[in-house]
């Protein structure tokens, strides 16, 4: 798990380095205002970083909550 966490980080600090060149691309293909696709890389770099902290706690193995129910036994 902490290697996914570790290229989640890897993966926001590369969109960061190249978010010039990557919002170049998504104007170019997709149309999109260059603040926009810019805005676009930055919630990407968001995601990344997100669940890289998170990820670990979220995916870790922990007993699940269930409601005890009481049961009644018949009589004979």
């Amino acid at each position: 798990m902490h290697q996914r966490a570790k290229l989640l980080t890897s993966l926001a600090v590369v969109l960061r380095r190249e978010k010039a060149a990557l919002a170049t691309v998504v104007t170019r293909e997709m149309g999109k205002l260059t603040a926009e696709a810019e805005a676009e890389i930055e919630k990407c770099v968001t995601e990344a970083d997100w669940h890289a902290e998170h990820g670990p706690q979220m995916s870790a193995d922990a007993p699940a909550a269930t409601d005890k129910v009481e049961g009644k036994r018949r009589a004979p």
